[in-house]
């Protein structure tokens, strides 16, 4: 069985067309007077909502079952894959192909979904399971957004992926390079360059196979004077954006490239089942999914 892992986008609704400061922001449990999950469970129900193929898009997305769990969500069940690319079909008792897979067949595999709503605040949760073969989260919100942006012309949807909490740095365990990089050049290369216009990066990597103290990293966040202490570079001239990047890898051995000065999180992410390991039963996947709504939400409204 193929790696499954799951990903999670956060839902919001603000008032269209507002451009102030503070625009009037709707509760999902609320879109003047309707919750989300009504409303996305009647489109679902749609028989015609969903084209398992569409012309502008190679996604297939099969509809199996649509269920709810609890009063807070709704569970889809799905084959999803992807056409566009023909190709033979083979088994391990031989080289003869058994069967032909033309541009417009499409190979699919077995991912679910689940949208959360909780009974307060501005956010609600959309999970994709990602397989070998795809997933049909993303297709299925792209095509509710479009749906919803015609029938709710004075709401807006807003969507993202939901990111990890700051709690994600203390959790590295590997830094395997730090990076600097400046849209200027330093003061005394005009010179030899004949130029003051351009961009440069400098990059530090250990030895294979080790790795910088996470400790040095985090002590770099918000330094300003990082590129002359550590990577030895002189005085910067002239306006451009300077920015310093690392390499790190997360307690869930993923690795990511983080900007220390933004302090920008990566994607949360969680693994749902290892190669090799048989996919989670669908009341799993929904335990886990009601596991990390807590956690993501707690922060996004807290």
């Amino acid at each position: 069985m193929p790696k499954r892992s799951l990903e999670v986008r956060r839902i919001s609704f603000r008032k269209k067309r507002d451009r102030s400061d503070n625009p009037q922001k709707f509760a999902p449990s609320d879109l003047k007077g309707t919750n989300l999950l009504e409303i996305f469970y009647t489109w679902l129900s749609d028989p015609n909502a969903i084209p398992f193929m569409e012309d502008d898009s190679e996604d297939c997305v099969v509809i199996k079952e649509i269920t709810r769990p609890s009063s807070l969500t709704i569970f889809i069940d799905t084959n999803s894959g992807k056409r566009g690319e023909a190709g033979e079909v083979y088994t391990p008792a031989s080289t003869k192909s058994v069967y032909h897979i033309t541009e417009e067949e499409a190979p699919t595999g077995h991912t679910r979904a689940l949208l959360y709503v909780p009974e307060q605040g501005r956010n609600a949760l959309f999970f994709s399971e990602y397989c070998q073969r795809g997933t049909a989260g993303t297709r299925l919100i792209k095509l509710f957004k479009r749906w919803f942006d015609k029938n709710y012309p004075d709401i807006l949807m807003e969507t993202e992926f939901a990111l990890e909490g700051q709690e994600w740095f203390e959790h590295i365990s590997a830094v395997k390079s730090i990076e600097f990089r400046a849209h200027r050049l330093p003061a005394n290369s005009y010179g030899a360059l004949g130029t003051e216009k351009g961009s440069f990066c400098f990059e530090v990597k250990p030895d294979k196979g080790r790795s910088f103290p996470v400790k040095t990293l985090l002590d770099m966040k918000g330094q300003e004077k990082v590129a002359s202490t550590v990577f030895g570079i002189p005085e910067l001239d002239g306006v451009g954006e300077s920015r310093l990047l690392a390499t790190v890898i997360g307690k869930d051995g993923r690795s990511k490239k983080v900007d220390l000065a933004d302090e920008v999180m990566p994607h949360f992410r969680r693994t749902l089942s290892e190669s090799g390991e048989p996919e989670i039963s669908n009341d799993e996947f929904i335990e886990r999914c009601l596991g990390y709504s807590d956690e993501i939400i707690s922060r996004l409204d807290g």
